[in-house]
């Protein structure tokens, strides 16, 4: 027994029993040795160029179709020919998936992915056009059947359609639609609900769960639906709307307060899990971002909470597709909260430079704290 070889699990018992490594780093050195046994995927950017190829794609191709008199005229016709082309396009990405090199070369593969893909955003879109049209009703009814479409599509294709850009827009497009039809038929109160349900599912995918590679992308789709949600509401809502469209004129009418208490107790969450539990809620650092976080709660809008939480969350599991939603969302909340006071812009200068001031005040008195100085060491 003595002479057996020391394994990796070895190292993190003997690190973690001498107090040297946490469950949560154990963890996270686990996760990222299974993705680096994992195929690697392409980088997130390549992934975005992907969607907008396709995006483009389909454009052309209802270019040709009108151009070719081919386009269906009515919605029945119109949610048919989606149907179709959602099955080929899935028939053809499980033909490119399981093609082995040696019978097919890779760039063929990777072409027939991206055709797929594109096939599949052109025939989303037709469904869902032809299945908001295809009942004869008010308006407003539409985006409640174009989000229930699209949820159906969802959850048919998921498992179906194995690739993780098709399954992350598919995810994102459910969470848009169902937004736009509470919006859609004023059912503003239900959006704080929407609200909770994608932060409790974030919470539980990313610090509850070991998450599984099938299902990564739809909690990254959770991640990026969630600011999304709220971005929705806030634009609603906003002056920078209303001053873009003469012709809006509807606001949201619900108050902000009770998405903001779901984002303060969700991002409380996210600090007690990022530092390592619920029994570290005594220590400095933890209770000094409470308190900020439920000033934030209290004085700004839940967009900015939404943001700060991905940012923690980011840092928390050392994702930099988190970080980077994070640090893209930010400062979008945090511009549409400064542009929305109802104040002149005297007032507004005084409150971006006394809001300077406080943070630079903050940040020399958490510069004498030890915990602050071992963080940036």
């Amino acid at each position: 027994m003595a002479d057996r070889p020391m394994t990796l699990g070895d190292v993190l018992e003997r690190l973690r029993a001498e107090g040297l490594l946490d469950a949560q780093g154990a963890d996270g050195i686990a996760e990222e040795l299974r993705l680096s046994r994992e195929a690697p995927s392409a980088p997130w950017f390549v992934k975005v160029l992907f969607a907008l190829g396709a995006c483009v794609a389909a454009a052309s191709f209802f270019v040709f179709l009108a151009c070719a008199g081919l386009f269906p005229e009515s919605a029945g016709a119109l949610l048919v020919m989606g149907l179709v082309l959602v099955a080929g396009a899935a028939a053809l990405r499980f033909v490119s998936g399981h093609v082995s090199v040696a019978q097919l070369s890779l760039a063929v593969s990777v072409f027939g992915a991206q055709l797929a893909l594109a096939v599949s955003v052109a025939g989303h879109a037709m469904a869902l056009v032809g299945a908001a049209g295809v009942v004869e009703g008010p308006w407003r009814d539409m985006p409640a059947r174009v989000a229930l479409a699209s949820l159906i599509l969802c959850l048919v294709l998921y498992p179906l359609h194995r690739d993780t850009l098709h399954r992350f827009l598919s995810c994102l497009l459910v969470a848009v639609a169902t937004t736009a039809w509470l919006l859609a038929s004023q059912q503003y109160h239900m959006l704080h609900v929407l609200v909770l349900l994608e932060a409790a599912a974030i919470a539980v995918c990313f610090t509850c769960w070991r998450l599984p590679q099938a299902f990564r992308p739809m909690a990254y789709a959770l991640a990026c639906g969630l600011p999304l949600t709220v971005l929705l509401v806030v634009l609603v809502n906003s002056a920078v709307l209303r001053d873009a469209l003469w012709f809006w004129e509807e606001t949201v009418e619900t108050p902000a307060w009770p998405s903001s208490a779901v984002l303060a107790l969700w991002l409380i969450w996210l600090y007690l899990w990022a530092a390592g539990g619920v029994a570290r809620w005594r220590q400095e650092p933890v209770l000094v971002a409470v308190i900020v976080t439920v000033a934030l709660g209290a004085f700004t809008s839940p967009g900015i909470l939404a943001g700060a939480g991905l940012l923690v969350l980011g840092f928390g599991r050392r994702d930099s597709r988190l970080l980077g939603l994070g640090l893209a969302f930010f400062p979008v909340f945090l511009v549409l909260y400064y542009y929305n006071l109802d104040l002149d812009l005297a007032t507004k200068s005084y409150v971006l430079a006394g809001s300077g001031g406080i943070l630079l005040v903050v940040r020399a008195l958490l510069g004498w704290r030890p915990w602050a100085r071992e963080g940036a060491s």
